[in-house]
């Protein structure tokens, strides 16, 4: 009965792993990552010892300095916005997480090209006069520059502008299209 059920355990587990690496390499086809070595012990029941076992497990590769680079320069060509700033204010507390990752990512690219300018543009809605637009538009940017420079990217690198209610986005008859208006633009200057 012993044997029986440890050679069924044995089965088991060599379907789990076949299993995962069907899945892992065949249907996602992310055989090509960085491998780890997980060391299990198994007591056998009939010997009471402990015998120890690796098994090889794949980990996600962590995207290299030039793709990080790639990507970054291909968000800020295009023009990497930050959404989400409330009415009358200079100041945004909703940013994406995901900001983060972007601030990181550029303080990165502006290491391998110190002598790249980038350009931090702010909107407005049409609320208000537009010399109130153009100030809350350069604040606004302003805000922007100092939380990129809070991850160590040198104020050298920025141009600050502002657009106030000019280009809007979305339709300024709706607090929607209001809210999607107001946004800072960060751009690579060519």
């Amino acid at each position: 009965m012993k044997f029986t059920s440890g050679f069924f355990a044995l089965v088991l587990m060599l379907w789990m792993g076949g299993s995962t690496y069907y899945y892992v390499c065949k249907i996602k086809k992310d055989c090509e990552k960085n491998k780890a070595t997980v060391i299990y012990e198994i007591q056998k029941p009939e010997t009471e010892s402990i015998e120890k076992k690796e098994i090889v497990v794949e980990e996600p590769a962590e995207k290299s300095k030039k793709e990080i680079i790639e990507e970054l320069k291909e968000k800020i060509t295009a023009g990497y916005t930050v959404y989400d700033f409330p009415k009358n204010s200079n100041t945004n507390n909703n940013i994406k997480s995901d900001f983060v990752d972007f601030a990181n990512n550029l303080k990165l690219y502006l290491s391998e090209n110190p002598s790249q300018k980038i350009e931090i543009i702010g909107y407005t809605d049409n609320t208000g006069s537009a010399e109130t637009n153009i100030f809350f538009g350069k604040k606004r940017a302003l805000f922007i520059k100092n939380k990129l420079m809070e991850v160590g990217i040198s104020g050298k690198h920025f141009i600050v502008k502002s657009q106030g209610e000019k280009n809007p986005i979305a339709s300024n008859n709706t607090e929607a299209g209001r809210n999607k208006n107001r946004r800072v633009v960060i751009k690579l200057i060519n």
